[in-house]
């Protein structure tokens, strides 16, 4: 499921199903519909995590519509927009909104690059921004200058791009390499689809299997897998 509004600060989370082609943009009609006091959707559109299912064009344009009918800012979560593995990146939503939606569009460069890095970017309406930078303020008054001008500098002069285009290489091979043992070892226990992009695999065992058995195993192996629950928690 994906929420809607934020986790933090005290605002109720909605949660709004997720299928093979994204967030299920007529539950989410439904859902407004019954609770109007809604005034945000949090989406990832390109992989969504953990499915890493990609949201369909067509849902992607009723969903601008929605928000243009209930006033709804949406939070684009952008965050592994560079290893679309298999086809072109899908262009974004904030693509498509035009100037005058409500939108902020949100990328990571840490994924890209290191998780030490902590580095991403916004881009939204000057009110927005404003709004976002004085409560950003209110945690981190500096930040780290050279850095954000050491990135910067890279992705003028084509570092970025060429590092984007290495590690796409490299997380293909490590995904079908991942796929190719879980078809070995786990056989018809399993189902899942070769995902797009994305740095996860969403996989489907079988109903009579206890997924949080296979959980506890493999922590006592030193290997963290996350079940369906991890993902389900909903305030209300």
């Amino acid at each position: 499921m994906q929420g809607l509004c934020a986790l933090q600060g005290g605002i109720r989370v909605v949660g709004v199903p997720v299928d093979h082609e994204g967030l299920d943009v007529e539950c989410l009609a439904q859902t407004l519909r019954n609770d109007p006091r809604i005034r945000a959707v949090y989406v990832m559109p390109h992989h969504q995590y953990p499915t890493t299912v990609t949201f369909g064009a067509g849902r992607r344009l009723k969903l601008l519509e929605l928000a243009r009918q209930h006033d709804l800012l949406i939070i684009e979560d952008d965050y592994d927009h560079d290893y679309r593995c298999d086809s072109a990146p899908v262009l974004p939503l904030a693509a498509r909104a035009g100037a005058d939606r409500r939108l902020i569009h949100i990328g990571s460069l840490s994924k890209l690059t290191i998780p030490a890095l902590r580095l991403g970017y916004v881009i939204a309406q000057p009110d927005i921004l404003k709004r976002m930078t004085e409560l950003r303020e209110a945690i981190d008054r500096q930040g780290d200058v050279p850095l954000e001008q050491a990135m910067a500098l890279m992705n003028r002069n084509g570092v970025l791009g060429r590092h984007a285009r290495k590690a796409r290489r490299i997380y293909v091979e490590r995904r079908d390499f991942l796929l190719r043992k879980v078809r070995e070892k786990l056989g018809d226990a399993v189902t899942f689809s070769v995902p797009a992009g994305g740095l996860a695999v969403w996989i489907k065992i079988k109903a009579c299997i206890d997924g949080d058995d296979w959980k506890i195993s493999a922590k006592k192996n030193s290997l963290n897998i996350k079940n369906e629950s991890s993902f389900c928690r909903v305030a209300k």
